[in-house]
């Protein structure tokens, strides 16, 4: 706090504060992180809650898709603040989207492995990292530039959250205020509902919309968000995913197990 007594009054002095000098307030990175590990956390147990009752795994799964807008923000987050080691946590992503492919599968595939099934939400994070990369090369036509992201982000599609986690990256990567930013990622996730509810009534399957209702939970944590200084010092969080889901294959297995022995 300082003292501004250029141009002093009676009655007082006038005091100001200088730049630096107050606390910001806001949610910093670790919090929205444990946010994050919180929703994974809620959304793997939703499938271990399968094997006692399908409308409390049902229930659980919605909330725990929070877990994906809060990966899309702090992926686009990671992009914009690591400057000169962008390539790095690139590499960085793409080991942990390896690591988590196979622990991913073997967990929501009845604990058996299907090398060529639908992979984990760390894939559609990686194209829109991949998207935000295209967006900066100058070299590339805008016709072009265009077009390849949006291939980046059908192919998204191949792990969970699918494009819309993709479009998400992309969207919080834009250089617009949070407020708008959370805007446009409402319309992309409207949208997709409407998609899937197309799409579901020609399955016969009408609520697979539902899910969608979950990424909007963090949305106000995320607006609040404050944190860019830790996320430039922390990049190893990406791979606490991999290593939730292999603690949770830990959790499951010792349940059927418990299960097994008691029939």
């Amino acid at each position: 706090m300082a003292i501004d007594i250029s141009h002093r009054r009676e009655g007082g002095i006038r005091r100001v504060t200088i730049k630096g000098d107050a606390k910001k307030s806001g949610i910093g990175f670790s919090a929205l992180l444990l946010a994050a590990v919180i929703a994974l956390a809620i959304e793997l147990s939703s499938d271990i809650l399968s094997l006692f009752s399908v409308f409390w795994a049902q229930v659980t799964s919605v909330i725990g898709e929070a877990y994906i807008p809060i990966l899309c923000f702090l992926t686009a987050r990671a992009y914009i603040c690591s400057g000169s080691r962008r390539r790095m946590f690139g590499l960085l992503l793409g080991a942990a989207v390896i690591a988590a492919h196979i622990p991913y599968i073997y967990f929501f595939g009845h604990m058996q492995i299907s090398i060529f099934s639908r992979t984990s939400a760390l894939f559609p994070m990686l194209m829109g990292y991949a998207a935000l990369c295209v967006r900066d090369m100058n070299s590339i036509e805008p016709n072009i530039k265009n077009a390849v992201i949006l291939l980046i982000c059908l192919a998204a599609s191949a792990g969970e959250g699918g494009g819309l986690a993709a479009v998400g990256v992309y969207i919080f990567g834009l250089e617009y205020d949070r407020r708008t930013q959370i805007k446009f990622f409402c319309f992309a996730a409207a949208v997709s509902a409407v998609i899937s509810l197309i799409l579901g009534i020609f399955n016969w399957q009408f609520f697979n919309w539902i899910y969608i209702i979950g990424m909007f939970i963090p949305l106000p944590l995320i607006k609040r968000y404050s944190g860019d200084m830790s996320i430039n010092k922390r990049q190893w969080w990406i791979f606490l995913y991999p290593l939730l889901i292999a603690a949770f294959i830990i959790i499951k297995k010792t349940i059927i197990i418990i299960i097994n022995k008691s029939l």
